[in-house]
This record gives structure tokens, C-alpha cells and sequence, in this order.
């Protein structure tokens, strides 16, 4: 629940036709059953619906629950340090890039979030191998900007161009993420590295194999450029 959902809906609010995009596992009528979340209306609109743009918002319980379930991981993870070691949780979290695209850009994103004081990063307390990055009181007003203009821009094409055809131009581009050749996904086709590239060979292979198999699961949402480039392509 906090992370296919709660996790991702801002105190501001979110609207209701994002939700797909901001969470793979959407169980909105439980939540609501539940009181983490409500559904209010959006402009000009009688009663929400799924595709039109309804606000979802945290009740006072979602709040309690995500002010409980945001420092979790970071407990969890400590907690593996203390039983299975802190070189093992290390050597597990370098295998783990997955979004991130490659540690090169985890490293080059992560830095230039540091420089600019967006987030702390700083050795774990129980395990002083693992880094733990934090967002700063400025990173956090980042993020909230961030989904509060990620909404406003939803709202000024839907005004603009009407609803019919963003929801025409949503389904386009997810029929590119989605579509299939054969038992494969489509836009693994563009993905495959050449023989002699870098992506192709160790350490980077691992990688590369989980993204045509899945580039969903495994490419970052925004382009993460560091100095090979652009990933995945580096070019």
C-alpha cells in the first residue's frame, strides 16, 4: 500500500487520472473504504471519475500512516545491517541500480542533489559502509513543486487541448511502452547494445539483460546523463 500508492500522494493532492502513472498497484476503493485517502472532485466536475481530474488527498489517517511508513525502509534496512552484516547489505544494494539506470548516474545525480542542498548523504549509523541519502528541507520543497506543476501542466493541456485528446495522446505513448513483438517488448528492439558497447559486457550486463527483458521495470523515468552520457544509450 505505501508502495504502490500512499507513498506517492502529496499532501497537496494528486490528481485522480495520474494515479496510473504514479503507481503500478492502484486499490483506490480500499483506501478509501479505509479512510487513508479521499476523492474530491476537480474543476468544473460534478462527482470524480478514474479519467477525469479528481483530487486524491490524504486523510488525517494517510498522513499519520505515511509520517509511520517513510522512515520504514531505512529502519529495515538497518535492521538487515545488524543481522546479516553491513558488507553483505552493501554488496546486495551495488547490485541493485534498477531505475537508476547504472551507479555512474546514481553517483553523478546524487552528487550534483548534494552540491545544491537537496540531499544529505551520509554514512548509515548502524552500518558505516552504506550510504544513506536524505532530502533536505530544500529538496523536500522541490519535490512538492515538482508535483504540484506536474499537475497544473495536466490540467492547462487538458483546458487547452480538452480531455479527449490527452487521454488519445496518454494512450499513444503508453502503447509504446507496452506494445509486444512477439513474446518480447517492443521497445526492447530499439534497446540491444552492439557487440564491442559497454552495456554489453561486465558489470553493466546484468543490467542490460533485466532492461530488454523488462525495460519497464529497469529504465529510469527521466534520461540519467553522467559522463558515458546518456543512459542507457551512452552516446
Amino acid at each position: 500500500m505505501w508502495s504502490n500508492f500512499v507513498g506517492f500522494i502529496d499532501p497537496s493532492g494528486v490528481p485522480l487520472r495520474n494515479l496510473a502513472d504514479l503507481a503500478g498497484i492502484v486499490n483506490l476503493p480500499g483506501l478509501q473504504r479505509w479512510r487513508y485517502v479521499t476523492v474530491e472532485p476537480g474543476p468544473a466536475e460534478r462527482r470524480p471519475s478514474r479519467n477525469a481530474v479528481g483530487i486524491v488527498r490524504p486523510t488525517r489517517g494517510g498522513r499519520a500512516a505515511q509520517s509511520v511508513w517513510a522512515p520504514l525502509a531505512g529502519t529495515v534496512e538497518t535492521r538487515w545491517a545488524q543481522r546479516f552484516g553491513a558488507v553483505e547489505v552493501a554488496e546486495l544494494l551495488t547490485h541493485l541500480p534498477s531505475r537508476d539506470g547504472s551507479k555512474e548516474a546514481v553517483s553523478v545525480s546524487l552528487g550534483f542533489l548534494e552540491r545544491v542542498d537537496c540531499v544529505i548523504i551520509a554514512p548509515d549509523p548502524a552500518a558505516s559502509r552504506i550510504k544513506v541519502a536524505r532530502l533536505t528541507p530544500k529538496g523536500l520543497a522541490a519535490q512538492a513543486k515538482y508535483r504540484r506543476l506536474l499537475a497544473q501542466t495536466d490540467e492547462r493541456w487538458i483546458t487547452r487541448y480538452g480531455l479527449a485528446d490527452v487521454d488519445r495522446l496518454r494512450s499513444a505513448l503508453t502503447a509504446v511502452l507496452t506494445g509486444k513483438a512477439g513474446d518480447h517488448p517492443k521497445l526492447a528492439e530499439g534497446l540491444a547494445p552492439y557487440d564491442d558497447g559497454w552495456r554489453a559486457h561486465p558489470p553493466y550486463a546484468d543490467l542490460t539483460k533485466a532492461m530488454l527483458a523488462d525495460p519497464l521495470a529497469v529504465l529510469p523515468h527521466y534520461p540519467m546523463v553522467s559522463h558515458r552520457g546518456g543512459f542507457p544509450d551512452g552516446s
